[in-house]
């Protein structure tokens, strides 16, 4: 790794950085620069920026490097200091404990990495969404290229059985769906967007990678909290025209709680052992301009072993019919093996269509079923 650091500090007791050196040393070559209280910050490009916490911070031109995208952020403080507000705030990357484990510095220059993979989807989704205004005819590519960004498949999630599937559509936006697991393995998050834009949907896609890079929807946080922040990403983003329905969710493996927001027209059942579907309803309209920072109440569900949780946008409801029609098919498929039943929902959605043409819109559906011997985690 060919990167630029830097070590900023105003206190002049500073033995951090040279022990911090010393252990960046045993993982590779890099270029390291102390950069002085009043030095213009702006000169350097850095990669990664290591911070006493000590220091006042009230220099614009720190703060314009601090919010960079393009370089990590990390505080240096020590165990018996209180949280930094601008870990809170969600200005830094993380903090490194002084003094330091070689872990916990390698762990900084991973997350640098991920970040520096996940800047660059989100560039290639915006170029992405640019060149599909221009073929606005290319429907064909269109599809190809909105494929690419949603998983075919999730990886194994321990306790569930997770199924996915994904429809085209011909209106401008697009769908955008992901799993995302804890870092402790405690808990993991559900995301479905439905976007009434290609370059809504690249928006959301970076949001969601943000959060999972800070180790994702935490359990003990309210849902509200995490939709303040994408509301607060959208202000400059979402125009007139666009709309945003949202399902967010968090499964606390601890005592298998589901907590929830859904906003807009995404539609969530769920199905307990031997018994049909039910709708979670919605906990408010689509987030539409001008963002404001909207709370709502979350919903809350016990999960047991063997229910079925699915999750439809919009596009796949509507594919399939009224919401009574819809609930029908789901309970005759309640008892057929997940994969199955979501390829049966996905032929109702393309039996309704003329040979070789494409839905009105994304259609994209997720099923989750529960193990039956799935254990609760023991409360921590």
């Amino acid at each position: 790794m060919n990167l630029k650091i830097g070590f900023y500090s105003e206190v002049l007791s500073s033995e951090w950085i040279s022990s911090l050196k010393e252990i960046l040393s045993q993982f590779g070559s890099f270029d390291y620069h102390v950069i002085q209280k009043n030095e213009n910050h702006s000169l350097f490009q850095f990669h990664i920026l290591f911070i006493d916490s000590e220091t006042e911070l009230k220099s614009d031109a720190f703060y314009s490097l601090v919010q960079s995208q393009s370089v990590g952020v990390f505080l240096v403080t020590r165990e018996t200091e209180a949280v930094s507000p601008l870990l809170v705030s969600g200005k830094i990357q993380g903090i490194l404990v002084h003094p330091f484990r070689k872990i916990e510095v390698l762990s900084k220059l991973s997350l640098y990495q991920q970040m520096v993979s996940w800047n660059e989807v989100s560039s290639l989704n915006r170029s992405f969404s640019s060149l599909v205004q221009k073929l606005g005819a290319n429907l064909d590519l269109a599809e190809r290229m909105q494929k690419v960004r949603l998983k075919k498949r999730f990886p194994k999630v321990k306790g569930f059985e997770v199924h996915n599937r994904y429809l085209a559509g011909l209106r401008a936006g697009g769908d955008y769906f992901d799993l995302i697991e804890s870092k402790d393995q405690k808990s993991f998050s559900i995301v479905m967007t439905d976007s009434s834009s290609y370059g809504l949907s690249s928006t959301i896609l970076s949001i969601m990678m943000k959060i999972a890079l800070k180790s994702g929807l935490d359990p003990k946080e309210p849902l509200g909290e995490t939709l303040v922040h994408i509301q607060e990403e959208l202000v400059s983003t979402l125009s007139e025209k666009d709309e945003l329905s949202l399902f967010l969710g968090v499964v606390d493996r601890r005592d298998l709680s589901l907590k929830y927001l859904n906003l807009g027209q995404t539609s969530a059942y769920l199905a307990k052992k031997e018994l049909g579907f039910k709708s979670l309803g919605v906990q408010g309209a689509a987030l539409r301009y001008p963002v404001l920072s909207q709370r709502f109440e979350e919903g809350c569900v016990q999960l047991d072993p063997e229910d079925r949780l699915i999750i439809l946008s919009d596009g796949f409801a509507e594919g399939m019919g009224a919401q009574a029609e819809v609930i029908k098919t789901m309970n005759e498929l309640r008892n057929y093996d997940p994969k199955k039943s979501v390829n049966e929902l996905a032929y109702q959605v393309k039996s309704k269509l003329e040979e070789g043409a494409m839905p009105n819109q994304d259609c994209s559906l997720l099923m989750m079923d529960v193990h039956s011997r799935v254990l609760r985690l023991a409360k921590s």
